[in-house]
């Protein structure tokens, strides 16, 4: 199973991922980051696609993926961009059993957040940006997509909702496995 986390900056996604990654002792992958974004098109196509292929059989966590090129690619006239055809193209290497979850707040908490803890790259001024490159990108994908507010909720709880979906599809893929070998 891959999870793929993605939120705005300062949108509690460190956090959550930690604590997940704590319960389940799952490996987590930085899966975008500003240095990947500055590849050309064809070396940023191969990471991810390593990423995912490398990792197929895994359960992994994702710290930001193909999601977070295009919202931030967007924003960074230096980074490349990569197109839906090839984003669709790479979302057909995942797993089956793959989510989204994506982590929001309300644009003040997340500024409030950024003003608190300091940002190398990201301003104030480029919250709304983002949570709307998010809905866009998010918007153009088939993958399952989880949505967590995390103005509204603790981490603690978004991982213990995250562990129960888990359990549940596990216990689903079991079902179907045992259905299927007695036919």
């Amino acid at each position: 199973m891959h999870l793929i986390f993605e939120a705005c900056d300062a949108g509690g996604k460190t956090t959550t991922i930690e604590k997940l990654q704590e319960k389940l002792g799952w490996k987590v992958i930085k899966g975008s980051s500003f240095e990947l974004a500055k590849l050309d098109s064809l070396g940023l196509i191969k990471a991810f696609h390593d990423m995912t292929l490398d990792n197929y059989k895994e359960n992994v966590i994702f710290d930001r993926f193909i999601y977070s090129n295009e919202v931030y690619a967007k924003m960074f006239n230096d980074y490349t961009l990569l197109s839906d055809d090839v984003r669709r193209a790479l979302e057909e290497d995942f797993p089956e059993q793959t989510y989204i979850i994506y982590l929001y707040a309300n644009p003040e908490i997340i500024k409030q957040r950024l003003l608190e803890r300091g940002d190398d790259y990201i301003s104030t001024d480029h919250v709304e940006k983002i949570m709307d490159g998010y809905s866009d990108a998010i918007d153009k994908t088939n993958i399952r997509v989880l949505f967590y507010n995390t103005g509204q909720r603790s981490a603690d709880d978004i991982v213990d909702s995250i562990i129960r979906i888990i359990e549940e599809e596990s216990e689903w893929v079991a079902y179907i496995m045992t259905m299927y070998t007695k036919s």
